[in-house]
């Protein structure tokens, strides 16, 4: 557990996993004012429209179909402003999944949709990521560079992303990620990188970071 102090992450809920399967396990229920069941939540599928295999899609909307979830697919390219405001008004969770994260964040700066999340969550929202959806929720997509897939990076060259939180998450850990982040590890020393494996989450609320594992 550690403890930071930007104003804003400690008034908000914002879980950040690896993989989707933490989003419909009952370890999330005691860090939400209600459990996901009974909330409204906007599924927001951008990042996978940049992959070449969405069947992840279907797994995740049956595992959340099976636990009575209430949500809508919706994708960000492409809305404005006043798309963005009218549907998160209607909703009182965002779950960003995973996909080609540089596509995600292209969208996000053309959208504005940074700012409105956050005034999304000011007025109680939560915020959920999965992999490309936790880190744009960082100060950087760094660590989407050290996938091994080859992402087409959309012309994305400046990785600043959404900073929501003050640490940067790296999805799908691995020994074999491992060997990678050690030989760039100059390069990432200035980011403070917490490791999280499939079956790992964070979870910010109330100003303090609590790791989770989903059993």
């Amino acid at each position: 557990m550690f403890l930071y102090f930007n104003f804003f992450i400690s008034m908000s809920i914002i879980i950040l996993t690896s993989s989707g399967q933490t989003v419909t396990s009952s370890v999330l229920v005691p860090y939400l004012p209600r459990p996901l069941s009974e909330m409204k939540m906007l599924y927001i599928i951008t990042a996978s429209k940049k992959v070449n295999d969405i069947d992840y899609i279907k797994v995740r909307t049956q595992a959340m179909d099976d636990s009575w979830y209430h949500y809508t697919l919706y994708d960000i390219d492409w809305k404005n402003k006043w798309d963005l405001e009218e549907v998160l008004s209607q909703h009182d969770a965002v779950y960003v999944e995973w996909g080609n994260t540089f596509f995600l964040l292209k969208c996000i700066r053309e959208t504005g949709f940074a700012d409105l999340v956050k005034q999304f969550m000011a007025n109680g929202g939560v915020y959920i990521g999965s992999s490309a959806g936790s880190y744009v929720a960082c100060p950087t997509i760094i660590s989407a560079t050290l996938s091994q897939e080859n992402f087409d990076r959309c012309w994305v060259m400046d990785f600043t992303a959404m900073g929501f939180v003050d640490i940067t998450i790296l999805a799908h850990y691995s020994e074999e990620k491992q060997q990678i982040i050690d030989m760039r590890k100059n390069e990432l020393e200035p980011y403070n990188l917490i490791r999280l494996t499939d079956r790992e989450a964070i979870v910010v609320k109330d100003g303090e970071i609590t790791k989770i594992t989903t059993p």
